[in-house]
């Protein structure tokens, strides 16, 4: 039966004069002659006709019981499969007979699909965008780590260089960034590598010894590997921040700073390791 708030809804329904589909959910729950008088007495007491009052189950979980012999039940929960092909038929029913609404809803349906498959290119080229920027600052701040030779000079180097990828990122996404946005990410993002300073070195320094006979490593190099891992995880963090938020926003760019520096420390290291190792071999400039 229907409650007098779900009348009232309906009465105000049927006042629009508009196409209308009345669907009885949980049907599941009745069977054979019991759910046909259900949908008929709905029928009459809406004025709607029986094609316009289907029975539906939208889902929802069920308890299953298998029998395992011995008397041994198991009791398990699953996900019950929703069943809405009357109401997809009785509104197709309706739509059918408006030709001048089909066709409005068919050109929307094409705008749509077209502008979801061009938001989809967008971020794949600004993924592979991100990505190269990401790899190329990483690169730099490996040789110029490498090429630092005043103390100190390092860190003026790297900051300058994370400053550019960030707004080359922000350039990228059509975010606009702030000049406090970007410092006080890089501040909290500082902080987060001085917490990680022995194990990023360690690692890094570690990173060497998959290349055997290349002698005695300084710690500038090693120094470098690690500048490599860091821009490599702050480039993805800003980037990753810009694609879900919209905005660069620095304490969750910073979080997800850590989360990266964590996951890629290892898997970065012999990258960069590699990078150092070829520069300082050949002393040649950057590619």
């Amino acid at each position: 039966d229907l409650t007098r708030s779900q009348a009232d809804q309906l009465r105000f329904l049927q006042a629009r004069q508009k196409p209308l589909v009345l669907a009885l959910n949980k049907s599941d729950r009745f069977r054979g002659p019991e759910l046909e008088s259900l949908l008929s007495e709905l029928a009459r007491k809406s004025g709607l006709s029986d094609r316009d009052v289907v029975a539906i189950s939208t889902g929802g979980r069920e308890e299953v019981i298998r029998l395992l012999g011995e008397g041994i039940e198991e009791r398990t929960d699953r996900e019950r499969r929703p069943e809405i092909a009357d109401l997809r038929r009785a509104v197709q029913r309706h739509l059918d007979r408006d030709r001048e609404l089909m066709e409005s809803l068919r050109e929307t349906a094409v705008r749509s699909l077209a502008s979801e498959k061009l938001d989809a290119a967008r971020d794949r080229h600004r993924q592979q965008q991100a990505e190269e920027l990401v790899s190329k600052y990483s690169r730099r701040a490996v040789l110029g780590a490498l090429a630092a030779v005043a103390p100190g000079s390092d860190l003026v180097i790297q900051g300058v260089l994370a400053t550019r990828l960030i707004r080359e990122l922000s350039r990228l996404y059509d975010v606009p960034v702030k000049e406090i946005e970007i410092e006080s990410f890089l501040e909290m993002a500082g902080g987060k590598v001085k917490n990680m300073t022995a194990i990023t070195l360690a690692i890094a320094g570690n990173a060497f010894k998959a290349f055997p006979g290349i002698g005695t490593i300084s710690g500038g190099v090693i120094h470098a590997v690690a500048y490599g891992m860091i821009f490599d995880s702050l480039g993805r963090a800003a980037a990753e921040t810009m694609a879900s938020r919209g905005e660069l926003r620095p304490y969750p760019a910073a979080e997800a700073f850590e989360d990266l520096l964590h996951d890629h420390l290892e898997s970065g290291a012999v990258r960069f390791a590699k990078m150092a190792i070829t520069r300082k071999e050949t002393g040649g400039d950057e590619p």
